[in-house]
């Protein structure tokens, strides 16, 4: 969100309403305001124009400007559980509960999200995300337990990691795979039946019993 919104935004609520007394500003995903569209917004904040009101809706307080924060009246909403969740991708999609419980949790409960991996978006019906994370989890637990000298663990990390790169658009969903990843090696020692990749239990549970105690959250972290 830049600078340029912003301003034309001011435009348009320094006239009057003309049907109703209040008028609302709803900005969703507002931790996507640069810096310098943050600064234009805190002057309207600090000066409202009568009965106008904002909302600035996010998931990432912590990028809000301090100042804007400190001009808000901060409203917290308990996320969903991922039970709901699961339901309703399943209710929606029709998919087998496992895969929609493994793509909400990777999509930490955004069910946007979570519909996209399952190919169920109409802007995403070419992205395979199911096999594509298949691919990935398999890369990875090839690379923890290879010990091939000819090819050292950095090299094929950094193999993986152009590989991944070259798919610019699914960086992030690459990354949400491989955080649930590691997660899963540090959890599998303790509570198997927690993670979140329950299609590859038996290489988790073979993998966590190889590794040091902690090696798992080191990694993770």
């Amino acid at each position: 969100i830049r600078i340029s919104q912003i301003r034309l935004l001011g435009s348009r609520i320094a006239m009057r309403p003309n049907e109703a007394r209040h008028r609302m500003v709803l900005i969703e995903s507002s931790h996507l305001m640069n810096v310098q569209a943050q600064n234009a917004l805190l002057k309207m904040l600090e000066e409202p124009p009568e009965n106008t009101f904002f909302i600035l809706i996010t998931d990432k307080p912590a990028m809000l400007l301090a100042t804007v924060l400190s001009r808000c009246r901060q409203i917290r909403f308990k996320p969903k559980s991922y039970r709901l969740c699961i339901d309703h991708v399943c209710e929606r999609t029709g998919c087998d509960p496992k895969l929609a419980a493994i793509a909400v949790k990777t999509a930490d409960r955004d069910l946007k999200k979570a519909m996209q991996y399952l190919n169920t978006d109409d802007d995403n019906k070419t992205k395979n995300w199911i096999g594509k994370r298949k691919w990935l989890i398999d890369q990875l637990f090839h690379l923890l337990s290879c010990r091939c000298e000819l090819m050292p663990r950095s090299q094929l990390g950094l193999m993986l990691a152009w590989a991944i790169s070259r798919d610019a658009q699914s960086v992030f969903d690459n990354l949400a795979v491989i955080k649930t990843f590691f997660r899963d090696l540090a959890v599998s020692i303790y509570h198997p039946e927690a993670i979140v990749n329950l299609d590859f239990f038996d290489q988790f549970k073979d993998m966590s019993q190889k590794l040091h105690r902690g090696q798992a959250a080191k990694w993770l972290s």
